[in-house]
């Protein structure tokens, strides 16, 4: 969401400057960007599309990916900006951007035409940003999509990105032509500020230990709907989040859905399994310990030595599913390699890294 968010105010930023788009210059460089940015980002957003196209995921289910009662609830007020109470989460702007902001209207006289463009064009922006945390904005009657972002006060990324270009303008032109006293009361009030807030007591009742952190933890029919390693289990199939009774009481063994045959000797450890099949009628499946999700690659070892590739589906669980016929013993190896398109995706990415690096090594010749 949060790129989507970018998109809407890149879109904005072209239409306020449209008139350099007669530039077939600018139109080329523009085009370049686009390419290298879906380049880059394209170990994402290509095995999202992939999943998304496979099967139902619940985060891409209409209207599941917030609440409005939580968008309600989370909204700022004016104060939260500047002040925290009881180091409950922090949502100021920052001493540094508010005195870097002063700073900019001091010497905006200064500022060149295009500095001013920058600064104008920004300070809508930021305030904009700003606007769409607080409690008087109407987040809940925006468009579904746009209400994705979960909480509004996640539009403080784009406040303080915009904000930090203003106060540059601001540092940079003092920094420039105040004295060197001036310079030096800033640096030591900023220095002072900063080494207040780091040695300021905290109040921790409970000690924090990494290490519990590492297991996994089980979803057990006592979990609620937010659990610890799943979020809100937005990224389950949506066959499995319907089944959840089943993941709860689900043993951690290969099932046998349909059909017949005798499981043994399987051995898990973690993405990869090993189990051996016996008296296998035909069409059985067999449920594998795995939720759905693409990348899990199955081969069955025959007895007499012989491997072939076995189809991994969906269950009606929402979990990995194979099906087998007519085999009188044989071994199914599981592991997780990753699709096709995976791997694709990650030669694309490397090489929308190397082309603005080379692009930049070229700028710098």
């Amino acid at each position: 969401m949060i790129a989507v968010y970018t998109a809407i105010f890149c879109f904005a930023y072209v239409l306020i400057y449209h008139k350099k788009l007669q530039n077939k210059d600018t139109i080329k460089k523009i085009l370049l960007c686009v390419i290298l940015i879906l380049l880059c980002s394209s170990f994402y957003w290509i095995p999202l599309l992939e999943h998304k196209f496979a099967t139902e995921y619940e985060v891409f289910l209409p209207e599941r990916m917030y609440k409005e009662s939580t968008l309600t609830y989370y909204k700022l007020s004016v104060s939260d900006l500047f002040f925290t109470e009881n180091f409950d989460l922090n949502f100021h702007i920052g001493l540094a951007i508010l005195l870097g902001m002063v700073l900019t209207l001091c010497y905006r006289k200064k500022l060149s035409k295009k500095q001013k463009e920058t600064f104008g064009v920004f300070l809508i922006f930021g305030m904009i940003s700003i606007m769409m945390t607080l409690k008087m904005f109407p987040f809940e009657y925006m468009p579904s999509i746009l209400k994705m972002i979960q909480f509004p006060w996640r539009m403080l990324e784009f406040a303080t990105f915009f904000f930090s270009v203003i106060s540059g303008f601001g540092f940079a032109y003092f920094m420039n032509h105040a004295s060197k006293k001036e310079i030096g009361i800033v640096i030591f009030t900023m220095l002072y500020l900063c080494i207040s807030i780091i040695g300021a007591k905290q109040s921790v009742q409970t000690p924090f230990n990494e290490e519990k952190y590492l297991q996994p933890i089980p979803v057990t029919p006592s979990t609620g709907r937010v659990h610890a390693g799943c979020a809100t289990f937005e990224y389950l199939p949506k066959k499995a989040f319907q089944n959840r009774e089943y993941i709860e009481q689900r043993s951690p063994n290969v099932n046998v859905l349909e059909g017949n045959a005798i499981i043994s000797h399987m051995q898990k450890e973690n993405t990869n399994l090993s189990v051996t099949i016996e008296q296998v009628e035909e069409n059985t499946k067999l449920e594998l310990p795995y939720i759905f999700y693409l990348g899990y690659r199955a081969k069955l070892q025959k007895e007499d030595g012989t491997k072939q590739n076995v189809k991994i589906e969906e269950s009606e669980n929402g979990f990995c599913m194979v099906n087998v016929s007519n085999i009188e013993k044989g071994t199914i190896y599981v592991s997780y390699k990753g699709t096709v398109w995976m791997k694709l995706s990650y030669i694309l990415t490397l090489m929308g890294i190397g082309g603005m690096v080379w692009i930049k090594f070229r700028k710098l010749t």
